[in-house]
């Protein structure tokens, strides 16, 4: 993913140097319960350090291979390509070269 990132779309922020985050907060609940493996996730209310940074909006669900002997996933997650909602929501993720100031806790 980093490879097609800095040859294709070398203006968004590196998933290696990026912070990850929702700025709605039933999306960050539907993240969480949407594997059981994040049922456990701790969710908090979180600002941008830097409101000046490079951000990135994008399906979180793109950053997975499709099954195609092709980097077109990857190139949909660059793009911000969105996939049909799921009951209802987006399952958008936000990526940004700052760090994150938690601000408080979010009840589960």
């Amino acid at each position: 993913m980093e490879d097609v990132r800095a040859n294709e779309f070398a203006h968004l922020p590196s998933r290696l140097e990026a912070a990850f985050f929702f700025d709605d907060v039933h999306e960050a609940k539907h993240y969480a319960d949407a594997d059981n493996s994040r049922r456990l996730m701790l969710l908090y209310q979180v600002e941008l350090v830097d409101n000046r940074a490079t951000l990135h909006r994008t399906d979180w669900r793109n950053n997975v291979p499709d099954g195609h002997l092709s980097l077109d996933w990857i190139r949909r997650y660059w793009l911000g390509e969105m996939l049909p909602p799921i009951n209802g929501r987006e399952c958008r993720e936000l990526l940004a070269t700052t760090p994150l100031r938690i601000v408080g806790a979010v009840p589960r």
